[in-house]
């Protein structure tokens, strides 16, 4: 697994910190990867190198940054 930078998990942990006030997140660890979840519920992004990893539900349309995306599963697009 691609490991993030010192820099790298210093930002996700700052956008962990900023989220976790507004929507009820905490951070976790899924399989060894710096992850955000829904306080008692699954993960849903995840730190991935110094990439982002988000998990995509039911979406109607693609959100404007997802043709910078590269496709790790059909439901984990990594977001440089």
């Amino acid at each position: 697994m691609a490991q993030p930078t010192e820099a790298g998990r210093a930002r996700f942990d700052m956008l962990v910190d900023e989220l976790k006030n507004e929507l009820d997140i905490v951070g976790a660890s899924m399989f060894g990867m710096p992850s955000m979840k829904r306080r008692g519920g699954k993960a849903f992004a995840g730190l991935y190198g110094d990439d982002m990893v988000f998990k995509l539900g039911g979406m109607r349309t693609q959100p404007p940054w997802f043709s910078r995306a590269r496709i790790c599963s059909s439901r984990w697009p990594v977001v440089p």
